[in-house]
């Protein structure tokens, strides 16, 4: 039995004669001081039985108080202080104690977990039965009570606890404690030799977040272990699922009916179970533990709800707020165990149990403390003379970080070989970001062979530290870069061009050794280190080398990870990570006077430099357009290029030209496919705007000879409002919308919204000269078939949605009218059967994905037979410039097109936390600009718009606020305001927060107009809200299928917006993205009127882009950025001319469907199609998606040639770790008589069965010339037969 499984999972097994405990002798000697909320020293981890005197170096101290005598402290637990004053006596908990006794048993837990004893037989209500221990079992322990309950932890107190640590002789500090501000003491810790072990912090999944960042500390993040707790739930139907609770009460011995959840009576001796739908998002969290009492107030006897991850529930909670009844839930520098640690309780604790689960990075904390403690006794009784104790402070922290095994065992590895993953609603393969270096190896770290160490001088070089603690001693800001401080990592936020740093390694290992140099570069960089090859012996043990990176691409870029390893051909693989961000010019005003001077050196002087140059390019990349002869311009030295000025048109329907689908070339796809002519395409949505330019019918003819449709007439909307470019529309309404619609709304099919107007006109609307919106993004605007006809089908109404019954007549209706595409950017938690038999007819079918993103299970419309659209952004960018007062300059976007912020400096009024609403905003802020700091609790999203109203309203001129992106943000609301809201992230905002804070004068900013800039930014990136897969409803179906643009799309307005002037306008959304496809599938369907829905689906899903503008692998936005999976953008973001020709097409007929769906053709009672008849592998979809994959799986999948007759494809696949994978034959002949194959794909579990998590790879098709025929793939290995995805 194994109950401290953290540890063994870590390989420190204390019962190995050998192993590394013993080797270090369970940390005897080591003393750990805990800053915390104090230490129950009655637990049997601080027992002093086979303990000997303190060390001889101890000089602390057992300080008394209420409940904690002399006697309190003992040979295991020496010493004791607690601090408190005067605001936080008055503060406190009523239960609360004057002394180091813990109330709250967070010390009590960490502490243990560092260094409490062996103890056996040990179990939390018989879960986890085993023996508990901490780290270094022996090591000596101190508490520091700095932490009260009701108060949390105050700065003074904290630094005045580590004063007398230092004091009092501790070798290891432990905190699992933090802010949003760092703590200066703590590098004078550091350098008396004491190795600091920080919390990254709980506010977790989301970036930016971690918390004791500073370059001395060693910060932990937290990870899971390989212990498990699973429930089984059995169905009526005999169907069992598997998920992780804690069940101690009898439920197991009979069914329950199950109850939907109400508060009513009726589920007294039920089971309620809660099914939140489309509330799936991150915008509300349920209170399990309310619904879970209510339930059993009102007799139930157990509940089922559904979470997204289970790290924080898997702890006491759910047992001590007494649930009498069950409920079930389907910076940093490394990562340590940190979920459902069983340890230490505080007394009295529920039921009297000592030991108790806890969850947090303030549990994995205290493993690493506790492994340093082991680790640096071991290293100081073994380090070879005449060196002594080289474990000192940075060295402690090096061998954590930078230690890599070889890689069967890497520390980025799971236990199943595969990368590890980074749990959250959005799920991802861990980076850096997650996990520092990685999660710790103890056993490897003992024996690093190499270290990177830093004395305490090292930093005082970096930083504005004078060794003191006065008054202009500030540690936390740098004296500039810190890329050549010797840390076991390298960051470069702001790479341009090229930069190079040195480090510093000792060897530690085998005297004389030669270590070769192994890297990744990071992706958009070119790195290189010299010398590649160190060699050591007993008179060189330091040596020193060079990296440098270049960057490969011009573009903004975000953040990419590499790594760098040193490996002597043994067992030493000393790897540290690397994260590089490209970035272009932040400083606006140093490029421009760059440009002053090439001009001056040219021109002969700056007068004449000053009066040639007509722009200065500083934002986004560095140039200059001047007024020169040809004479001039070919003196021009040390640029890329000299070119002489042209003349563009405009270009306001970015998404399209994005695409590749400009109007303009002759014989380009839009040319070739006549503009969509005669192609019907129908909207189902909230109605159409039939003045709008974009529908006007001049140069058309009669409507195609097969439309049948009418133009149904209602107030606002006359018989004439339709014409030859829209050629029908209708209306929808039953008794329960008419009495919930807003009262603005019409009876018609007029458009209040303009939601159905925007989709439209992006869908067909008709090309639009010198559009814009207030002078942003002027151009030319369109749909992407501007000559296809429109036909608009209105089922959704202002203040109610869209009927599901109005939205089924629609479509009944639409195949009657005749159109050839539906397009409807709409969609709900449950699928519409209908839609498979407008498919049946040969009308393809586009629906959005859904906007509840990056939310993993929220896809929306997944039916298989659907072409799902997820949102992507596009390369148009809207940048400000914010100057602060000491003229740091920052890029950001938002829509700045008046006001007095750009031409002057404005005082800032500065809110923090929660003070930052718009009912604290007071008349002070008349004339200033507001600046909120949130600090590090980033989990709610305040109310920007409402802020930025109330500072208008007192007189302020503009607003910044931190927000993870703009993928929402950049909208109409955002020009309705009026004054400048600005989003900036939270490293910037960090910044901006650092001027204001030691500005010894008042805070400046300005904020400068916005500007349009196409090409500058990297994309296409998964936009931020787009929902993400897997779908719930079916899991064997790769969901979405395809991406396209949906952020700040521009197109036509409703006659509100039009009559202010205004008759195209942004919007941000799948909506968006649903019809850029559907414009798509009028393309391609006027190129191949004879392609089925399953082919049209199939040639844009096999032709789609992973790649961005930069070569780069797409990025998928969110509070936690990473790069995209198909669960993010299915196959990819969609090509239009690729697509075209695709080479081959997965073809479906109709009724292929009905074999795998209970769908019997009709619509009666009985014909469900959303219910499964079995497994859909071998449904021919250009996707593969294998939720439950045992041992193996074979597939069948079906190509047919549309491209050149005699052709000759081969295989080429790129398998999802994890499994094998092979396809037979691996090459398909096609020929005039042989249009169709067949081929079998066949996956394979490798290693041990352990339950995993999805991943991705995809199959190729490749004929040797431009046809690269590419489907994705997504597998999950189960052990069970359906396991809860949380678990």
């Amino acid at each position: 039995m194994h109950t401290s499984r953290s540890w063994d999972f870590l390989g420190m097994d204390y019962r190995q004669p050998n192993g590394l405990l013993a080797k270090a002798k369970y940390g005897d000697g080591t003393i750990i001081g805990v800053i915390d909320t104090g230490v129950t020293p009655e637990s049997a981890s601080f027992a002093d039985t086979g303990y000997d005197p303190p060390p001889k170096k101890w000089k602390g101290i057992c300080q008394v108080g209420p409940s904690f005598e002399a006697i309190s402290c003992n040979r295991k637990f020496i010493g004791a202080r607690w601090y408190i004053d005067d605001e936080i006596l008055s503060s406190i908990s009523d239960n609360e104690v004057l002394s180091p006794r813990d109330v709250e048993g967070h010390g009590t837990h960490t502490a243990s977990t560092a260094g409490g004893n062996i103890i056996h037989n040990v179990s939390f209500l018989g879960l986890a039965a085993g023996t508990v221990r901490g780290g270094a079992p022996r090591a000596r322990l101190a508490i520091y009570k700095a932490c009260w309950s009701g108060y949390g932890c105050s700065g003074a107190t904290v630094l005045k606890a580590m004063d007398d640590a230092v004091y009092d002789g501790v070798d290891v500090l432990s905190l699992s404690i933090g802010g949003t501000k760092e703590d200066v003491g703590t590098l004078h810790v550091v350098a008396n030799g004491i190795s600091v072990v920080y919390a990254g912090g709980n506010d977790g999944p989301i970036a930016q977040t971690v918390e004791n960042q500073s370059p001395w500390l060693v910060t932990v993040a937290a990870t899971t272990i390989d212990r498990s707790l699973p429930v089984v739930i059995t169905l009526g139907n005999g169907e069992k699922l598997v998920a992780q609770s804690f069940v101690l009460l009898e439920t197991a011995s009979q069914f329950s009916e199950i109850q939907k959840y109400t508060d009513e009576d009726t589920v007294k001796g039920k089971i309620a179970f809660c099914f939140m739908g489309e509330m799936l998002n991150n915008k509300q969290q349920t209170s399990y533990p309310d619904v879970t009492t209510a339930v059993a107030a009102k007799g139930g006897r157990a509940v089922i709800l559904p979470l997204f991850y289970t790290e924080t529930i898997l702890q006491d909670d759910p047992i001590i707020t007494d649930l009498d009844i069950p409920f079930i839930f389907f910076k940093p520098d490394i990562a340590a165990p940190g979920v459902s640690i069983l340890a230490a309780a505080q007394i009295p604790y529920y039921k009297g149990v000592s030991y108790h689960f806890d969850s947090g990075t303030s549990m994995a904390c205290p493993h690493v403390a506790g492994i340093i403690a082991g680790v640096a006794l071991w290293g100081r009784a073994t380090a070879p003379q005449p060196m002594g104790w080289w474990w000192a402070a940075g060295g402690a922290r090096e061998i954590e970080i930078g230690r890599r095994r070889g890689d069967r065992n890497a520390l980025t590895y799971d236990n199943n070989g595969m990368p590890i993953q980074a749990n959250g609603r959005v799920q991802k393969i861990a980076d850096p970001f997650d996990y520092g270096a990685g999660f710790v190896n103890p056993v490897m770290a003992a024996d690093p062979g190499l270290i990177y160490d830093i004395t305490a001088s090292d930093y005082l070089k970096f930083f504005n530290c004078m060794g003191g603690l006065g008054s202009g001693d500030n540690c936390t800001t740098a004296k500039g870069s810190l890329t050549d401080l010797n840390l076991p990592s390298i960051a470069i936020p702001n790479l341009r061009t090229f930069q190079a740093m040195t480090r510093t390694v000792t060897n530690v290992g085998q005297v004389n050794a030669v270590y070769k140099a192994f890297f990744q570069a990071p992706a958009g960089v070119e790195m290189a280190v010299e010398p590649p090859v160190l060699v050591f012996n007993k008179n060189r043990r330091v040596q020193s080398f060079r990296v440098t990176f270049k960057a490969t691409r011009k573009v903004q870029g975000d953040y990419r990870f590499g790594s760098l390893a040193w490996h002597d051909g043994g067992s030493h693989w000393v790897r540290i990570p690397i994260a590089v961000r490209i970035r272009r010019h932040d400083d606006a005003d140093v490029v421009t006077g760059s440009h002053h001077d090439m001009l001056a050196s040219v021109l002969g002087s700056k007068e004449v430099a000053l009066e040639s140059i007509v722009y200065s390019y500083r934002h986004s990349f560095s140039g200059f357009a001047a007024r020169l002869t040809e004479a001039q311009a070919s003196t021009i030295r040390d640029v890329i290029s000299v070119r002489e000025n042209q003349i563009h048109r405009l270009h306001t329907s970015r998404s399209w030209d994005f695409l590749g689908m400009d109007y303009r070339q002759p014989n380009g796809l839009l040319a070739k496919a006549k503009y969509g002519e005669d192609i019907i395409i129908g909207v189902i949505d909230t109605g159409i705007t039939p003045e709008s330019p974009s529908f006007a019918d001049d140069g058309y003819g009669p409507p195609p000879s097969k439309w049948k449709g009418v133009c149904q007439v209602g107030p606002s909307f006359k018989a004439k409002s339709c014409n030859r470019k829209l050629i029908g529309a209708r209306w929808y309404i039953d008794d329960d919308t008419l009495r919930s619609m807003s009262k603005d709304e019409i009876l018609s099919p007029r458009d209040v919204v303009g939601h159905g107007t925007h989709t439209a006109s992006t869908a067909g609307g008709n090309i639009i000269h010198n559009a814009s919106i207030l002078g942003l993004a002027a151009g030319t605007v369109r749909g992407g078939a501007p000559r296809a006809r429109v036909a608009m089908y209105k089922t959704c109404w202002n203040g109610v949605g869209c009927s599901a019954a109005g939205q089924l007549k629609a479509i009944d209706d639409a195949i009657h009218d005749g159109v050839d595409i539906l397009s409807l950017s709409l969609g709900g938690p449950f699928e519409d059967p209908g839609t498979l038999h407008v498919v049946a007819k040969g009308i393809p079918v586009v629906y959005s994905a859904g906007n509840d993103g990056p939310i993993a299970q929220t896809v929306e419309n997944s039916s298989p037979w659907l072409l799902t659209v997820a949102a992507a952004t596009m390369d148009r960018s809207f940048p400000v410039v914010i100057t602060l007062g000491n003229n740091d300059k920052f890029v950001a976007q938002s829509f700045a097109i008046s006001g007095k912020t750009s031409s002057q400096f404005g005082e800032i009024q500065f809110y923090e936390r929660e003070d930052c609403s718009a009912e604290n905003i007071h008349n002070t802020v008349k004339g200033k600009i507001v600046f909120c700091f949130f600090g590090t609790k980033f989990d709610s999203e305040r109310d920007y718009y409402n802020i930025t109203k109330a500072t208008s309203e007192k007189g302020g001129i503009g607003v910044i606020l931190p927000k993870y992106n703009t993928d929402t943000l950049l909208g109409d609301t955002l020009l309705t305001l009026p004054i400048p809201l600005v989003a900036v992230d939270y490293e910037i905002t960090y910044r901006i927060y650092q001027y204001i804070k030691e500005n010894d004068g008042t805070p400046k900013v300005k904020i400068s107009l916005t500007q349009t800039t196409i090409g500058k930014v990297s994309a296409p990136k998964v936009a931020a809200f787009s929902s993400r897969g897997p779908s719930y409803i079916y899991p064997g179906v790769l969901k979405p299928d395809i991406a396209a643009p949906g952020v700040t799309v521009l197109a036509a307005a409703p006659k509100a917006f039009m009559d202010a002037g205004i008759p195209y306008r942004f919007d941000s959304g799948t909506s968006m993205s649903c019809p850029h496809v559907s414009g798509i599938i009028a393309v391609l369907k006027s190129l191949h009127p004879q392609w089925s829905p399953a082919a049209l689906k199939s040639a844009i899903m096999t032709t789609a882009l992973t790649y961005d503008n930069n070569g780069m692998p797409i990025q998928a936005n969110g509070k936690v950025p990473k790069i995209a999976d198909p669960f993010d953008y299915g196959a990819g973001v969609v090509n239009p001319n690729m697509a075209a020709d695709p080479g081959l097409i997965y073809d479906i007929e109709p009724s292929d469907y009905f074999k795998f769906f209970n769908c019997m053709g009709g619509l009666g009672s009985a014909d469900n199609c959303t219910t499964v008849k079995g497994s859909l592998a071998d449904l021919n979809l250009p996707s593969i998606a294998i939720p439950n994959l045992r041992t193996f799986q074979a597939t069948t999948r079906t190509v047919t040639n549309v491209g050149q007759a005699n052709a000759r494809y081969k295989a080429f696949l790129y398998t999802p770790a994890g499994v094998e994978m092979t396809v037979d034959p691996p090459v398909l002949v096609f020929s005039k008589e042989k249009k169709v194959q067949s081929f079998k794909v066949t996956i394979k579990a490798t290693g041990r069965p352990i339950q995993g998590d999805y991943s991705f790879g995809s199959l190729v098709w490749h004929d040797g010339g431009i046809h690269w025929v590419r489907i994705p793939i997504a597998v999950r290995i189960v052990i069970e037969e359906i396991y809860s995805k949380i678990s």
